[in-house]
């Protein structure tokens, strides 16, 4: 329960508190699915340690007015291995594995008048299956979180303000697994985390920073950035603090090609143990949209860039601004204009 799940997070360094976004919020902080705007699906295969895979999906579904609801399943196995009783006899060939299925809900809680947009809470429950050489144990677990975007006159004033973000979570409260008369404490997890996302002309970096607690083990930080260019391509680089030698480094890019995602993430395992490698699958039932206390700057960001193009009379590129510049504010009677002057210009008409 400690794998932390998706491509996109590990290659940020599990750096997700207030960076959690889309379906997969609801294993990381469940308050990231007040922000969700269309339903979306994902698929991840992780390949860890020789011997160890663990595959995941995740589906969550926006109710207007209502938060959203997701779904997830993980399944984690691992190779039989030798097995040896009390006395270091083999006893043959053991299977282990787990399974964990997670219902989650988000909603928005507080929404600024700016846009720039308050807060949200959400909440997992989980139960947990573990099997190891014939022998079962199951238990029960939750999950809490909060996001907040600072909203009101400062946020308004202040760009910086309203692209910030403060997470906080608390991962697998529970009494933990059961095996015949001994108990297996479930790794709890404390999360705190900040983030921080800015445009440049039509590109997004996204970064942010997590301090994490877990129970019985010292307190480790994690960083993460990401790099989205031209909304296609994302370059991502993340560190989290460990105890073995060469691990902690991640690394990952991602894919976007109109509603489906594709996401890769290296992180590296220290010394002797190589490298895990995920993969994520994803699909999105809507056109993506920024983070709320982004979307002013962004639709923006985008209507500059297409005054710009038409400066050059680059009319094509120009156009390509100004509907990206639509899908964040559909009615914008300013960016309609704009499409229309590009037209009349490509037409052969003269600049007004």
């Amino acid at each position: 329960m400690k794998m932390g799940a998706g491509a996109r997070p590990a290659a940020l360094g599990d750096t997700q508190a207030a960076l959690a976004e889309g379906a997969l919020s609801a294993l990381w902080n469940p308050a990231g699915l007040g922000l969700l705007s269309a339903p979306e699906v994902s698929l991840t295969h992780n390949k860890w340690t020789e011997g160890v895979t663990d595959q995941r999906f995740v589906g969550a579904v926006p109710f207007k007015g209502a938060g959203a609801l997701a779904l997830a399943y993980e399944r984690l196995t691992v190779d039989d291995f030798l097995g040896f009783d009390a006395q270091g006899t083999p006893t043959g060939s053991v299977k282990s594995g787990d399974d964990v299925l997670t219902v989650a809900w988000g909603r928005n809680l507080a929404q600024g008048a700016t846009g720039a947009s308050g807060l949200t809470a959400g909440v997992a429950a989980k139960v947990i299956s573990e099997k190891v050489a014939g022998v079962s144990a199951s238990g029960f677990a939750a999950d809490f979180g909060v996001m907040v975007r600072p909203w009101g006159a400062g946020a308004a004033r202040n760009p910086w303000f309203r692209r910030s973000s403060l997470g906080a979570a608390v991962r697998n409260l529970g009494q933990g697994l059961k095996f015949d008369s001994q108990t297996a404490a479930l790794p709890t997890e404390y999360v705190l985390g900040l983030g921080y996302s800015q445009p440049f002309s039509g590109d997004l970096l996204t970064t942010g920073a997590d301090l994490h607690q877990v129970t019985g083990e010292k307190t480790s930080i994690s960083f993460g950035a990401e790099y989205w260019l031209k909304g296609l391509l994302a370059l991502r680089v993340g560190y989290r603090s460990t105890d073995n030698t060469g691990a902690g480094l991640r690394a990952g890019a991602g894919f976007r090609l109109g509603k489906v995602t594709l996401d890769y993430a290296w992180s590296g395992l220290g010394e002797n143990l190589g490298a895990a490698h995920r993969l994520t699958l994803g699909f999105r039932f809507g056109e993506p949209t920024p983070a709320p206390g982004l979307a002013a700057d962004v639709y923006q960001d985008f209507v500059e860039r297409g005054k710009r193009h038409m400066g050059l009379k680059l009319y094509d590129r120009a156009i390509l601004d100004f509907n990206e510049a639509l899908k964040i504010n559909p009615a914008s009677a300013e960016v309609q204009q704009w499409l229309l002057e590009c037209g009349r210009l490509m037409e052969g008409g003269e600049p007004r």
